[in-house]
């Protein structure tokens, strides 16, 4: 319902971070670790640290198999680029001092492709059942009196070529869902953040989540309805 908060689904849940001085701190040792914006295509596989924004018009971006750590960067899909997961996890997170510059996600292309899958319950990695992550230290978002969002703003633009099958997670930002999503009446794509704005005819759906790793809670379908 409308302005209802509601409890964190995954408040218990530990989260990887790379910010300093957390019991939930981890140092990796992945198989890739990029320092630099990425605004071309790239693969990469079994994990990593990209300390840099993944910055992106014609190009694509492939992720598998393991947990992604944007140290201190921002995803930014434009026109005609695409990102593509399997069985992994994007962590928008920050290695500084105090956690500064914990990065956000923006898709604000309705001809962006996003292919999203998270790690199932079968994995063994951390963050089962996540698609994207921004982490728990990151500024909490700022509305204005509009209710528009001026402080750690993300956005998802569903368009012909969207699909995530996974948790959403921007426990401090605001989260912008907007389009037409191509989602068919089952799915499992769940969106958790401490504030949302819902424009258009975008549509989500809990339904088929067994096997994902997805905590489940509440309605098992959501539309906006005028």
């Amino acid at each position: 319902s409308t302005n209802t908060a509601t409890t964190d689904p995954y408040g218990s849940t530990s989260i990887p971070t790379l910010a300093p001085g957390q019991s939930n701190t981890v140092n990796p040792t992945p198989s890739t670790q990029y320092t630099g914006d990425i605004t071309g295509s790239q693969t990469f596989s079994g994990g990593g640290i990209i300390r840099g924004n993944i910055n992106l018009s014609n190009g694509t971006v492939t992720l598998r198999d393991g947990i992604y750590f944007i140290d201190q960067g921002s995803v930014a899909l434009g026109s005609n680029s695409s990102l593509i997961t399997n069985n992994a996890t994007i962590v928008l997170t920050s290695s500084a001092s105090g956690s500064s510059g914990v990065g956000t996600f923006s898709m604000q292309s309705a001809t962006a492709t996003l292919d999203m899958t998270a790690p199932d319950e079968n994995s063994t990695l951390a963050t089962k059942g996540f698609a994207i992550i921004q982490d728990r230290l990151a500024a909490t978002d700022v509305l204005a009196n509009n209710g528009n969002s001026s402080s750690n703003c993300n956005v998802l633009q569903g368009g012909a070529k969207f699909s995530i099958v996974g948790a959403v997670y921007f426990p401090q930002g605001n989260l912008s869902y907007q389009g037409s999503p191509s989602v068919t009446s089952t799915g499992c794509l769940q969106l958790i953040a401490d504030t949302f704005n819902w424009q258009g005819t975008p549509k989500l759906y809990v339904n088929g989540c067994a096997g994902t790793g997805v905590n489940v809670f509440g309605p098992i379908s959501a539309a906006l309805v005028e």
